[in-house]
């Protein structure tokens, strides 16, 4: 029975229907408490849905039944890396390398670990091996990317995120990334332009969305900007700068009250969060 509910929670899950895989998935977990897969799929739910903490405990919980449950600590190591425990991370993806030497994936995010920890010349030589061993691997070229605009070399960062989005032209934080580029050289139109292509993408994606309304402000386009920052407090109400940055554009509309409530509001996150 409890293989009948994993079976229809995978399917459900394959199809991208999360929410009515969770309670198969559930179901199978409680009747089958040591089964990795089912450990797995739950965990892959609650990653789905940003429940990292208790995502977190089901693969570990998978690594303890099974120590070589690849899927598993690649998502562990996702986690860890989200939640900016970069160390651990590179922990995680660095067994991964060792264990399958020609996974261009454990290569990839093994290098973007060492990456956001400033292990600049070990994450670019993790990155070009992962595009040694998958040439067209569009995420890669986007990590190196990342890479040589926190090492400053705006030309070749701009390069690989190009061949990014040459390789996947659907690569979101890509266009994102193009966007930040363009902004930071003063190209603020161009920006715009990524910025655009990378929310109608995804209408989620609240970084894109936050430059987006920056980009606007620095065009003097107030009302857009406020626009933006709109979306994103709708689709993140706590985010930690939203309602900061709705003030300083409101006062720069003239708006005073408006903005006097955005800043009550910021001002209510911040001190909730310390």
């Amino acid at each position: 029975m409890g293989s009948d509910a994993l079976n229809r929670g995978k399917r459900l899950i394959e199809v991208e229907k999360i929410e009515a895989a969770e309670p198969e998935v559930l179901k199978a977990v409680e009747l089958r408490p040591d089964d990795p897969e089912a450990q797995y799929a739950l965990g892959f739910i609650r990653f789905r849905q940003g429940r990292f903490e208790e995502s977190r405990k089901h693969f570990l919980r998978v690594l303890e039944l099974d120590g070589g449950h690849r899927k598993a600590r690649m998502k562990l190591g996702l986690i860890e890396a989200r939640t900016g425990d970069f160390a651990a991370a590179e922990r995680t993806f660095a067994v991964l390398v060792k264990t399958s030497l020609e996974d261009p994936l454990a290569r990839k995010n093994h290098g973007a670990a060492l990456r956001d920890l400033g292990r600049f010349d070990e994450a670019r030589a993790e990155l070009e091996k992962a595009l040694e061993l998958a040439p067209e691997y569009s995420d890669a070229h986007h990590s190196l990317g990342i890479l040589e605009s926190k090492r400053g070399d705006r030309k070749a960062a701009l390069s690989h995120h190009q061949r990014a989005l040459e390789l996947d032209p659907g690569h979101v934080d890509a266009w994102n990334q193009v966007g930040v580029i363009l902004a930071r050289a003063g190209r603020t139109r161009e920006a715009v332009e990524h910025f655009t292509t990378a929310t109608a993408l995804d209408p989620g994606y609240v970084p894109a969305r936050m430059n987006l309304a920056e980009a606007h402000r620095k065009l003097n386009r107030n009302d857009l900007a406020i626009v933006e920052l709109k979306r994103v407090r709708a689709l993140d109400p706590r985010h930690p700068k939203v309602n900061g940055k709705l003030a300083e554009v409101y006062e720069l509309s003239g708006r005073t009250e408006d903005a006097a409530r955005a800043r009550a509001a910021q001002t209510a996150i911040d001190t909730q969060g310390r």
